[in-house]
């Protein structure tokens, strides 16, 4: 066959990159029961035989495709999920390599193309459980996982394509100014974690630092503002932390001022500030409260999730 269709060429070059056990038989020229094996049919064992026909081209194509396969998913990993990547490779690129190697080879070479913090994620869980059942995992990397997890999940529901929670309308994030009358919560796109240590310098210097992590729980609140296209994190004290759980899109600024500076003492011009500063950054949205409303104290629900 002189004309090979594209389509069909396509699906088979990807069938070979992820069966082995199908490029040593296009290589063996065993092509008759590898085909009957998998169902192919006449047009597809023509692509084959046409491949086998440049077997040490065949042989370095796969090499390659694979290499560069696992060399991108290193790149992806490593950019979004840098403290995880450093202590489990201990910061080596050919160990962190060969882990992507592995990792595609499991998924059985499907890469998962331009959805980057899809693929940390299931990245994440091929460390889990495959990595896992084989070797010890270094110390605070479950820590690291729940917080670089949690960091691509809200980047994750920004994607084109993706049905994640609607970004903020400027009516919905309000006016700071107006802000002692406004009702903050959440910006849509939010997460508030709780960890089981500090790994806030790590978080800073982006990679793991000489000092290890102090065993405490640490609060972060993670956010991908309305008008934003990346993501924010701080760790909250105590006073922030009860400022942030007040803000539950019933009661208004001013109530929650002073129900913290009530409850912990602080000064509600304070607790005024932080919020501005929170609605300014992305933080919050700050609508203004619908007329005939009450500002009745309502639970904030899944607000917040310890990991």
């Amino acid at each position: 066959m002189e004309h090979l269709d594209a389509e069909r060429a396509a699906t088979m070059w990807r069938r070979l990159i992820a069966d082995d056990d199908l490029v040593d038989a296009v290589l063996a020229g065993d092509l008759a029961s590898a085909a009957a094996a998998r169902g192919l049919g006449a047009d597809d064992v023509a692509v084959l035989a046409k491949l086998a026909a440049t077997p040490d081209a065949l042989r370095w194509n796969i090499t390659n495709l694979r290499f560069r396969g696992s060399l991108d998913t290193m790149l992806k990993v490593r950019r979004w999920l840098p403290l995880t990547t450093a202590l489990l490779s201990e910061g080596r690129s050919d160990w962190l390599i060969d882990l992507c190697y592995e990792y595609l080879d499991h998924h059985r070479w499907e890469e998962l193309g331009h959805r980057h913090f899809a693929e940390c994620l299931r990245f994440v869980a091929f460390i889990e459980t495959r990595v896992a059942e084989r070797r010890r995992l270094p110390e605070h990397i479950a820590t690291t996982i729940a917080y670089e997890a949690a960091i691509c999940r809200l980047l994750a529901a920004t994607e084109p394509g993706v049905d994640g929670p609607a970004a903020a309308s400027p009516a919905e994030v309000g006016d700071a100014g107006c802000l002692p009358d406004a009702v903050p919560r959440p910006v849509p796109v939010s997460d508030l974690l709780c960890l089981d240590a500090d790994i806030s310098p790590w978080i800073v210097a982006g990679r793991p630092t000489g000092d290890p992590p102090v065993a405490r729980p640490t609060w972060i609140l993670a956010f991908v503002p309305a008008e934003g296209d990346t993501f924010f994190a701080v760790a909250l004290d105590d006073d922030q932390l009860a400022v942030y759980r007040r803000c539950d899109g019933v009661s208004t600024a001013r109530e929650i001022a002073d129900g913290v500076a009530s409850e912990r003492g602080v000064r509600p011009a304070d607790v005024l500030a932080l919020l501005d500063a929170w609605v300014r950054e992305g933080a919050l949205c700050a609508p203004s409260r619908p007329q005939g409303s009450s500002g009745a104290q309502v639970p904030s629900g899944d607000a917040e999730r310890r990991v």
